[in-house]
């Protein structure tokens, strides 16, 4: 299939829902119930080493379009489709499976670009979100001793009540 950002640089949108049927009915014939896709990360930093064309856009609004229309055709052939990487991944200069990213957005910030396709999806139903490893010091002040060097590392996404309980169950 064509990456995300190579859907949206069709302008159509049905591209993003016929690439999520083709990828659920597969899935489906293999056996599988759920995808880890689509990616909701709004690409917002070109040298981001790991997002890139796995975004459908540097827009929220369309990220969350294209993603919504794949997420529909996976759910309507029974595939449970997996929004990633909250709170959003595309701002990061390291990539979280090498290193551990930090993007010093504020909430508002993360609000007006980040969390646009999350709200969308959670509104549209899709069954669940991946979250990512990245510190985001500006909103999760907790910390907690790395025993890599004995530094002080601001707890991850991943590990942060504020954002998986508090913004992603709480508020979205």
């Amino acid at each position: 299939m064509p990456s995300s950002m190579a859907l949206t640089a069709t302008g159509n949108p049905q591209n993003a829902y016929d690439t999520g049927t083709i990828i659920s009915k597969e899935l489906k014939a293999l056996g599988f119930n759920l995808d880890y896709a689509p990616d909701l990360d709004v690409n917002a930093n070109p040298a981001n080493p790991v997002i890139g064309i796995r975004s459908y856009s540097d827009d929220g609004a369309t990220v969350a379009e294209y993603a919504k229309q794949f997420t529909q055709a996976m759910m309507s052939n029974n595939i449970i489709a997996t929004g990633k990487h909250f709170p959003g991944h595309g701002d990061t200069a390291t990539d979280s499976h090498t290193g551990l990213p930090q993007v010093n957005k504020t909430k508002d910030e993360l609000e007006s670009t980040d969390l646009v396709p999350f709200k969308q999806a959670v509104q549209d139903g899709t069954e669940m979100i991946m979250s990512a490893h990245i510190q985001y010091p500006n909103i999760e002040s907790g910390t907690y001793t790395s025993i890599k060097d004995g530094s002080q590392v601001y707890l991850p996404s991943t590990l942060s009540q504020t954002m998986i309980t508090d913004i992603l169950r709480n508020e979205l």
